[in-house]
């Protein structure tokens, strides 16, 4: 489940138990569009996120911007060292999904990967990089 950082600073501990309660029921959680938000390192600590996703703001602007490239790898490394996937969002070029792989990043989504499909497309869609499968 997707949930957007600004969603979990409206009433945090209503959040946390609604969270945690997902999570003990196997649910993976992303906090989505990380570091455009409001949220705060304590409540990222406090919530029962799996997985953060870099907003594509940073992303679509890596290739010219260093600010952009520090950001990006800095949420890559926090993620890491709070144990949670990092997925970027917005990628449209093989550049920015090179940089990504470079950096550690955990999966990566965007045109440059697939268009939104429909379930049928997606159950035939395979990755460039896997021809087998998905």
């Amino acid at each position: 489940l997707e949930i957007t950082e600004t969603s979990t600073m409206q009433n945090p501990v209503a959040m946390l138990e609604i969270l945690t309660q997902f999570r003990i029921k196997g649910f993976s959680l992303s906090i989505d569009d990380f570091g455009v938000g409001y949220s705060s390192l304590v409540q990222l600590a406090r919530l029962p996120f799996s997985e953060l996703k870099i907003d594509k703001m940073f992303i679509v602007s890596a290739r010219t911007s260093s600010e952009s490239q520090t950001i990006a790898s800095a949420i890559v490394g926090l993620a890491h060292a709070l144990g949670l996937h990092a997925t970027a969002e917005g990628v449209e070029d093989e550049w920015t999904l090179n940089f990504l792989r470079e950096i550690g990043c955990d999966s990566a989504q965007g045109y440059h990967i697939a268009r939104p499909m429909d379930g049928t497309a997606a159950g035939a869609w395979r990755p460039a990089d896997n021809p087998t499968g998905p």
